[in-house]
């Protein structure tokens, strides 16, 4: 028996985070399959195919894990809502793999709860799942990266022709920003050098670049929202939906829960530092 992973299955492996984790893990010479809603999805070359229609069926979705020891959730938003990430960890048990990994590409979200800003109603699904894989009989894996690069223009409301932009607080507060196609190499090289023993019921963390939000942003005009308000913001989620969500991303930047313990040393990984486009 291998003391490392060697199969994998990646669902949502056709979208920015799980392409990049497939193309990754195929690049170490490691099985990969990729769940994915049509025949007709171009998925990693090298990387076998199954087709998912629906992640409603948990019997179904068992036989497209077969042979596989690592299941990755990288669903994105649609696994936050419904039970499309359940039960794709209820089939994982059921097909016989050893490990999840979690669809937790973000910041510490228990030291967080332990905070005054707390943990937004959005990702407590996030929060309870590492339980819940547990009590099916499953490791769990999560992987911290602080922010995504392609989440930051929209966060701050990017006006690259008027060089404007809206944070909270002063913007001088270092975070942990990483790019999916790091995201993705990081995964690869963590299953490809780390034992299973390193890697069930862990967290780990990449760091693709800590910067403050005045660096990441020198030249435009900034719009200081008060950190008071944006936590009100933050917990108005009947009245602001998204945006309040937004404004707790950006909440926790200015208090630095953003920033998190990067592991790029221990699993032998060297950041891209993909700049971010404004």
């Amino acid at each position: 028996m291998s003391s490392h992973f060697t199969s994998f299955a990646v669902a949502g492996g056709t979208g920015q985070i799980g392409k990049n984790i497939a193309a990754s893990l195929l690049s170490h010479g490691l099985r990969v399959v990729v769940l994915t809603r049509s025949s007709s999805s171009k998925v990693a070359e090298g990387a076998e195919a199954r087709v998912v229609a629906s992640y409603d069926d948990v019997d179904t979705l068992a036989k497209a894990l077969q042979g596989v020891e690592v299941v990755i959730n990288a669903l994105g938003q649609e696994s936050l809502a419904g039970e499309s990430g359940s039960n794709l960890a209820r089939a994982a048990k059921k097909a016989g793999a050893e490990l999840v990994l979690a669809n937790h590409w973000g910041v510490d979200l228990e030291a967080i709860k332990k905070g005054s800003t707390g943990v937004h109603p959005f990702l407590l699904g996030k929060l309870a799942f590492p339980s819940f894989v547990n009590e099916l009989g499953l490791a769990y894996l999560q992987i911290h990266i602080g922010l995504l690069t392609s989440v930051f223009p929209l966060l701050t409301s990017v006006d690259s022709e008027k060089k404007t932009a809206t944070i909270v607080g002063p913007g001088d507060t270092k975070f942990t920003i990483t790019s999916e196609e790091d995201v993705g190499r990081f995964v690869g090289d963590a299953f490809a050098k780390l034992p299973k023993k390193d890697l069930l019921n862990q967290t780990l963390g990449v760091s693709g670049r800590v910067a403050t939000l005045n660096e990441l942003l020198a030249g435009y005009s900034i719009t200081h929202v008060d950190p008071k308000e944006a936590l009100e913001q933050s917990r108005d989620v009947a009245g602001l939906g998204v945006k309040s969500f937004f404004t707790w991303l950006l909440l926790i930047i200015h208090t630095g829960e953003s920033l998190i313990k990067p592991d790029n040393t221990s699993v032998g990984f060297v950041s891209k530092d993909t700049a971010v486009h404004l």
